[in-house]
């Protein structure tokens, strides 16, 4: 097997979007472009030695340029390098990594869920899908907890406005009296709102809670495990 490629790469923006995540931009300097799967991701290298896996929620031919998306609440190092970066600032990748990315060949309806910030893979691969001209059905549930995590909504939201075949339902699972969405956890809605679950391919991505319990109700449905990919954030 052979070793992931080195990339140094320079901080090109850092944006706060929402209580706790950060959308940070990378200029890819050596090598100056980076071929991947949508949905992988790369090894972060921080001074001090430690490593951290970020997915890439950018698409392919993005200009030489990598989108993360970074949820700083755990404040481990990776966390505080992020607040503190400074445009700029330049760090190591290693990758591309990762085998979480779509069936090229399916037809199938394609079902992703996500919580939190393990919306960054499937962003990629639903934008991608959506630029190369894929018909196929395609429908996101996204759960997050509180009014104060949203960002990306109007993005999503404008997606399925310009393309017929995608649908996206954001719930809030500990929202306030005033949200006027939807509410409750999203595997809940994924169960309630899908009605052919064996002849669906389905992309798990977030916590390990909503991950593990998708997967077991999908596999008590008989869904074929093969049309189940997953990939846990925490």
């Amino acid at each position: 097997m052979n070793s992931p490629q080195p990339y140094t790469v320079r901080l090109e923006s850092k944006e706060k979007v929402s209580r706790n995540v950060y959308l940070v931009t990378f200029a890819l300097i050596t090598p100056a472009t980076m071929v991947f799967a949508p949905g992988q991701h790369v090894l972060v290298r921080l001074a001090q030695g430690m490593n951290r896996s970020m997915s890439i929620a950018s698409v392919p031919g993005d200009a030489g340029k990598i989108l993360m998306c970074h949820d700083v609440s755990p404040m481990g190092p990776f966390s505080q390098w992020t607040i503190h970066a400074k445009v700029g600032d330049e760090l190591t990748f290693f990758g591309p990594l990762g085998i979480f990315t779509m069936a090229p060949t399916s037809s199938r309806r394609k079902v992703f869920v996500a919580t939190g910030t393990g919306i960054a893979p499937l962003r990629s691969m639903i934008r991608h899908a959506l630029s190369e001209g894929d018909t196929s059905p395609i429908m996101l549930y996204w759960g997050l907890r509180h009014e104060e995590d949203l960002y990306w909504q109007e993005e999503f939201t404008a997606l399925a406005a310009g393309h017929p075949n995608f649908q996206f339902l954001l719930t809030l699972s500990q929202s306030s009296e005033s949200w006027a969405g939807t509410r409750g956890r999203v595997t809940d809605h994924v169960f309630k709102m899908e009605k052919d679950l064996v002849h669906s391919d389905f992309y798990l991505c977030g916590n390990r809670t909503m991950v593990e319990e998708m997967r077991t109700g999908l596999l008590a449905q008989n869904v074929p495990k093969e049309q189940i990919k997953t990939e846990l954030f925490y």
